[in-house]
């Protein structure tokens, strides 16, 4: 198993390097599939926030579904703790859910298996972000009063046929509080989503 490890705009000593390698090979215990473990440390320049100052990105890519957890706090070795912690439990239930279909027996819905989780925080990265740019207006630029929003990061995901149960699942695992998937039923792209408590709800574009 690889583990990458990359600051975004934070160096990153080597020393840290080797305490999350000697913390994230534990992981493999869960699934001897994993392939990489993706690390991403990110500090949080908002002096308001200097308890959670410092971010950690964990993303768990292997030939299963991707695993994703992140958490915030005042030092990079107590945001890894947390993040790890999250991490475990997400593979946890992979693994759980993994022997339930080699048993043969139904798997219980997401909506029952998540009931006593606690909701994620809502600093988690959505598949599309947007922010205040930094950079130095441009002709055109926000200033300009032509454009009040910057995108700063895209993703490509691969559009995999997949039940709506499945798709609840799937953002369960990477703590995002929606999903986007191609319903495996109707063919159309949809959207799951977290709604108040533990409901749910789910947005399809008509044909």
């Amino acid at each position: 198993m690889d583990i990458v490890v990359k600051g975004r705009n934070v160096e990153v000593p080597e020393h840290y390097r080797q305490h999350v390698a000697d913390k994230l090979h534990k992981i493999e215990r869960y699934d001897q599939k994993i392939i990489r473990i993706d690390v991403e440390l990110s500090h949080e320049r908002n002096p308001r926030q200097s308890d959670r100052c410092q971010r950690v990105e964990l993303t768990c890519v292997s030939r299963g579904p991707v695993v994703r957890a992140e958490a915030c706090a005042g030092d990079f070795y107590s945001a890894l703790d947390h993040a790890t912690a999250k991490l475990e439990a997400r593979l946890r239930r992979v693994a759980d859910r993994r022997r339930v279909h080699r048993g043969r027996h139904a798997p219980v819905s997401v909506a029952v298996a998540t009931s006593g989780l606690t909701p994620p925080d809502l600093f988690g990265a959505p598949l599309v972000a947007s922010t205040a740019s930094t950079a130095p207006a441009q002709a055109g630029s926000a200033e300009d009063g032509d454009q009040p929003w910057h995108i700063v990061r895209e993703k490509e995901h691969d559009a995999i046929p997949m039940t709506v149960d499945d798709a609840l699942f799937q953002m369960e695992l990477v703590g995002h509080d929606f999903f986007l998937f191609l319903d495996k039923e109707s063919g159309k792209p949809s959207v799951v989503y977290r709604r108040r408590g533990y409901d749910y709800g789910v947005i399809a574009l008509a044909a």
